[in-house]
């Protein structure tokens, strides 16, 4: 799937989020396991973050997101 020539789910999750926060106020989550970009309407997470010290294995795995969130415009917009 790509996001502005990007493949979500190939490009590094800190490229992905430093790339779009160039462009789009982006709300990422504590601990960057996941961030909504309202004004597209989308979002996307990753199941846990790769910590210092894993495995090549779990590098591979949780450096980019895995999944992705398309939705109607406003999904998320606050109560009004």
């Amino acid at each position: 799937m790509l996001l502005n020539g990007m493949d979500v789910f190939s490009v590094p999750a800190d490229q992905m989020i430093a790339e779009l926060r160039a462009r789009y106020d982006v709300e990422v989550d504590d601990g960057d396991y996941g961030l909504v970009v309202p004004e597209l309407s989308v979002g996307m997470s990753r199941s846990t973050v790769p910590f210092r010290g894993a495995d090549q294995e779990t590098i591979d795995r949780f450096t980019c997101f895995e999944s992705v969130l398309i939705a109607g415009p406003g999904y998320y917009d606050g109560p009004a």
